[in-house]
């Protein structure tokens, strides 16, 4: 019997795909979505702040117009009583708006309220943002702001401890700026921390602010 031919040819290699055009594209993508996030993180808490000032400022005036009728003076002068008595109605209605929910029925109500606007997108972030910004709410979740060196390298940035490990390392929480939400979570030694005086609160103010105020903050705890 004759030997069968041997065959000689051979499988074409499977060709490799590139990933790096498709990571880099992603990257950007993620890049642009939590650039714009973090845009609307920072700006919408004063949008509505604005919004609702604004609407207050509009209904007080038209509730205190009548007493530019009842009075025969300068229409500039009227104008500035219509402002002041508007400003006022403001300050009286955030006072009672205050004490009211300080009030055991005041904050089941805004318990309720609070719970209902929970599931509107980005709610949950735009009022923890406020709440930090001024330092009011509920406890803050770090008590320690340290100056983090993390790549040994001088650089140094605000970080927040969030846990001590059983081997004297530190877990840190650096968030980024402008929106405090996002950030990075680091395991360092003490030696690459500095304690720092400055509150939570306020050091969370130059997170959001994108790192205004700092001089001013770090020189007066220094």
């Amino acid at each position: 019997m004759s030997a069968k031919p041997k065959d000689n040819t051979q499988e074409s290699p499977t060709p490799v795909k590139k990933k790096g055009h498709k990571s880099f594209y992603k990257q950007v993508q993620r890049f642009i979505i939590a650039s714009i996030v973090g845009g609307i993180v920072l700006v919408l808490p004063i949008t509505l702040l604005y919004a609702g000032v604004r609407f207050i400022w509009l209904q007080a005036q038209r509730i205190t117009k009548p007493i530019k009728q009842l009075v025969e003076i300068d229409d500039d002068i009227a104008a500035w009583i219509v402002d002041i008595a508007a400003l006022g109605a403001i300050l009286v209605a955030f006072f009672l708006l205050g004490v009211f929910v300080q009030t055991k029925a005041g904050k089941e109500f805004w318990n309720y309220i609070d719970r209902l606007l929970v599931k509107i997108p980005l709610y949950t972030v735009t009022r923890d943002t406020i709440r930090q910004f001024f330092g009011k709410g509920e406890k803050m979740p770090f008590t320690e702001v340290v100056e983090v060196d993390v790549f040994n390298t001088g650089t140094r940035m605000i970080g927040f401890i969030s846990d001590q490990m059983e081997d004297g390392r530190y877990s840190v929480f650096v968030p980024t700026g402008p929106n405090p939400t996002n950030g990075f979570i680091f395991l360092i030694d003490k030696s690459q921390l500095t304690l720092s005086e400055v509150r939570p609160e306020e050091a969370m103010r130059i997170v959001v602010g994108v790192g205004m105020g700092a001089s001013e903050l770090f020189s007066r705890v220094n």
